[in-house]
């Protein structure tokens, strides 16, 4: 087996590699917002949305 073709082995084998990753990763992902039912996703948004408007609230007594 020549140099060339093996190297080519390799990069596909890794392509691949990365395409499990990526893969898994949503899986995963998928996984723990079927197991939060969601509500995780909507306590971190109301969470932002919270220090937000607590920032905007600081800002604008600041200004006066």
């Amino acid at each position: 087996m020549s140099l060339r073709s093996e190297l080519e082995q390799y990069k596909a084998a890794w392509a691949q590699a990365e395409k499990d990753k990526q893969r898994l990763r949503l899986t995963i992902v998928q996984m723990l917002q079927y197991l939060s039912g969601d509500s995780f996703l909507a306590q971190q948004v109301a969470s932002a949305r919270s220090v937000g408007q607590k920032a905007l609230n600081t800002k604008t007594q600041g200004d006066y």
